[in-house]
């Protein structure tokens, strides 16, 4: 079960990064995307955002499973993450 922080989002210094589509990428290629974040110092992300799909794969089927997975791994590397809506909007 993934660590909730309380709001608000609390970044040390600036915070640095950008959008994170964990349904747009393969799950082993995250990991190696995290290290490289790491590595360029991101510690905020916005996640979710045009994850609707892989949220809600049937109308009323609700699967977590790669978001808590992917929101676990950015957690235990030290990257702080803001959750979107899960969908794209205009």
């Amino acid at each position: 079960m993934p660590t909730h922080h309380p709001w608000p989002l609390q970044v040390p210094g600036l915070g640095y990064g950008g959008d994170c589509n964990p349904e747009q990428r393969n799950q082993d290629v995250q990991l190696e995307d995290i290290e490289l974040m790491k590595e360029a110092g991101v510690n905020l992300l916005g996640v979710g955002i045009f994850s609707w799909a892989m949220l809600e794969p049937r109308e009323g089927a609700h699967d977590f499973g790669r978001l808590d997975t992917v929101l676990d791994r950015l957690h235990a590397a030290g990257i702080r993450v803001a959750p979107a809506t899960a969908r794209a909007s205009p």
